[in-house]
């Protein structure tokens, strides 16, 4: 079936996992457009290399009757996998934009303020889901720095969560998220609530589920979430 008959269509999700940083964008452009004419209300693209305001133009432009969108890269971390080990992770660090700050945009101003332009067209937004950390790209390598050793042969890539260490960056990095929040929240007066990626908040609920003795020792992320109430942005 082609896909522009499916003008019936209101829930999306797409999978980015075989995609690269290179040929993300190709395919959203052969993709997106043959679904202009669809009423999709939801969408989600989990395991994209990299959110920038090209992509969020490009999808609030395609479809601005959009409710609910989330869009995450850090999947792409936090996927099961067969080796969990330091190098393997490191690998997968440098192949998607994790963390935009401070590379792509000097700080969580002005990374807000460029996704809330891109995302205006989207009158309807009223569910927001970001999976990128707004703490700056080089704490994940200095967590590295400094890991759990796991036994005497294997080290075992663990987060930064519960890492006496790098918990000095809690503080920074939760105003970051209500700093941001509070300007997406301003440029998009329908949107109710906002989710990002984290290091320092709740694990995800597929994590906090997960039985696997390999998986809780491995890498996990949390999610900070917030709403707008009277006006005010609250962490959830």
């Amino acid at each position: 079936m082609e896909l522009r008959r499916l003008t019936d269509l209101q829930y999306l999700c797409l999978d980015f996992g075989k995609e690269g940083l290179q040929t993300q964008h190709p395919v959203c452009q052969r993709l997106f457009p043959n679904l202009a004419s669809s009423k999709l209300s939801d969408l989600v693209i989990d395991m994209i290399p990299r959110i920038d305001r090209t992509l969020l133009s490009f999808i609030s432009t395609t479809f601005p009757r959009l409710k609910t969108l989330k869009i995450s890269v850090t999947g792409r971390l936090t996927v099961d996998r067969e080796c969990v080990c330091w190098c393997c992770f490191e690998d997968i660090l440098e192949c998607c934009m994790h963390s935009p700050i401070p590379d792509s945009y000097g700080d969580a101003n002005l990374l807000a303020e460029s996704y809330a332009a891109a995302l205006q067209p989207l009158h309807q937004l009223t569910k927001l889901e970001l999976g990128i950390f707004l703490s700056d790209e080089h704490m994940i390598y200095e967590h590295i720095a400094h890991p759990a050793k796991d036994n005497e042969v294997n080290y075992i890539a663990t987060s930064p969560y519960n890492c006496a260490i790098c918990d000095v960056f809690r503080q920074e990095v939760r105003a970051k998220e209500e700093l941001a929040s509070g300007i997406v929240f301003q440029n998009l007066p329908n949107l109710c609530q906002i989710k990002w990626s984290t290091f320092f908040d709740r694990p995800n609920p597929e994590d906090e589920l997960e039985s696997s003795a390999r998986r809780l020792k491995s890498f996990q992320s949390g999610w900070a979430l917030f709403e707008r109430r009277d006006g005010r942005v609250v962490r959830l």
